[in-house]
């Protein structure tokens, strides 16, 4: 009977634990493709701006900008493992890291009202602060 009670409950369980298995590993590889679009239009933005390259500066800003709104949705619980760079400091200090997150979305929305090296900079340095705080490598 007690063989009967847990076969069936880890018939019951399993496919939510792996559900929720996958879904993280769907989060994790959303969050690592956010962050190679937001780096490639950082660098487009880059040379626009140094003037190496003439084009339209405003799409570039709009992506960066609409990256910074979704970072934060990103690092749910139980995304902490598997082929990510992400620090476990993102989970367990929560409040420091939002605190990145935050700035960077406030330099991303002064740059995107007012593109210039001043502005680029500025959300350059909040990737490179959360990066030597909250990433690996």
């Amino acid at each position: 009977m007690t063989r009967h009670v847990l076969l069936l409950s880890l018939i019951v369980i399993f496919p939510y634990s792996t559900a929720s298995f996958a879904d993280n590993e769907d989060t994790i590889k959303y969050r690592q493709h956010l962050m190679n679009i937001l780096s490639l239009n950082l660098k487009s933005s880059s040379l626009i701006l140094k003037g190496k390259i003439k084009a339209d500066i405003a799409g570039h800003n709009a992506a960066i900008l609409d990256s910074s709104y979704k970072l934060s949705s990103l690092f749910p619980e139980g995304s902490d493992f598997g082929d990510t760079d992400a620090k476990e400091a993102v989970w367990t200090q929560n409040e420091k890291f939002n605190s990145e997150l935050l700035k960077f979305n406030n330099s991303a929305i002064a740059f995107n009202k007012e593109p210039s090296m001043q502005t680029f900079s500025d959300v350059t340095k909040s990737c490179k602060s959360c990066h030597k705080a909250f990433r690996e490598k």
